[in-house]
């Protein structure tokens, strides 16, 4: 922005300095709030969008079995999915959850095996965060993000 210089009356320059200053830091401030910068889209933004598609892409690509439901045999699962079988039978029949369960070790509390999701909050923006049940397929994405963000 360039300075327009006015010519000031020396009878009237306290005024008329006072003035132009309070005009220009009105223009200023202005200017910056609402400063529009000029953003080309396809040199400045484009390359981005392209990158980020790129990882969800290569993620998509490297889990594909994942998509079909193909997952690892892990010992661990199979280990919940048997002890939680009997809250799961409880549930179906009656709709209420339990809170102990006589399958393991002549009783437990049940929250050790199983939490009910019903009403938990974060199980909802997990499942958003891992868009939907593609567990690994984000955590690579966002790997992949992050790296990108951090260069």
């Amino acid at each position: 922005m360039s300075i327009k210089r006015e010519k000031i009356n020396k009878q009237n320059s306290a005024i008329s300095i006072s003035t132009v200053l309070k005009t220009r830091c009105k223009e200023c401030i202005f200017e910056q709030i609402f400063f529009v910068m000029q953003v080309n889209f396809r040199k400045q933004v484009l390359p981005h969008l392209v990158a980020v598609l790129g990882f969800f892409l290569i993620s998509i690509a490297y889990f594909s079995p994942t998509l079909n439901n193909q997952r690892l045999q892990q010992h661990d699962w199979k280990v919940y999915q048997a002890s939680s079988k009997e809250y799961k039978d409880v549930k179906q029949e009656t709709g209420e959850t339990t809170l102990w369960t006589n399958s393991m070790f002549s009783g437990m509390p049940n929250y050790l095996i199983v939490s009910p999701l019903d009403k938990n909050i974060f199980a909802k923006i997990g499942k958003f965060i891992n868009f939907g049940n593609w567990r690994p397929v984000a955590h690579l994405f966002y790997y992949l993000l992050g790296f990108f963000l951090l260069l």
